[in-house]
């Protein structure tokens, strides 16, 4: 199933095709960058196989901004929204569900489940970790180990 998306102005589209590949994960992470540049207590990420993501629309519309050595974002210039991030050189792309057309339509269809968050990443960073103490997600201090952390958890 193909999955479409855009930035907040449209300017920039781009497109999950699900049938090449599933998900990698799909987390609340609480670390202090991702908070910083979608202000919540928490943000939705879900890493899709490169392979399986395309931009459709507006690459050029596109600025990277390093977050640190090792990974990137990219922000519409238009509009400001940031579209994908990720490890630079790394497997997958991190999106967000909520840029995807499925979570955008009012009112709103459920996102598919392998949308649904599985793990917190990152809740030793947590701001208001009141507010998941019940529900159910593992916790984990950094990253589970097959997304790169320790897999500790909390």
């Amino acid at each position: 199933m193909s999955f479409p998306g855009s930035c907040g102005c449209g300017a920039v589209g781009f497109e999950y095709d699900s049938t090449v590949a599933p998900p990698l994960f799909s987390a609340l992470c609480h670390c202090r960058s991702c908070r910083l540049g979608v202000p919540g207590v928490a943000v939705h990420i879900l890493g899709i196989p490169k392979p399986a993501f395309k931009i459709t629309k507006g690459e050029d519309n596109l600025v990277e901004w390093n977050a640190s050595e090792s990974s990137a974002r990219f922000f519409c210039k238009t509009c400001g929204t940031r579209v994908i991030q990720g490890p630079k050189g790394g497997p997958f792309y991190g999106t967000f569900p909520t840029l995807y057309e499925v979570g955008r339509s009012e009112p709103a269809p459920a996102l598919p489940e392998s949308f649904a968050p599985k793990v917190h990443a990152w809740f030793s960073h947590a701001t208001a970790p009141e507010l998941f103490k019940n529900d159910g997600l593992p916790k984990f201090k950094d990253f589970p180990k097959e997304m790169g952390g320790t897999g500790e958890m909390m």
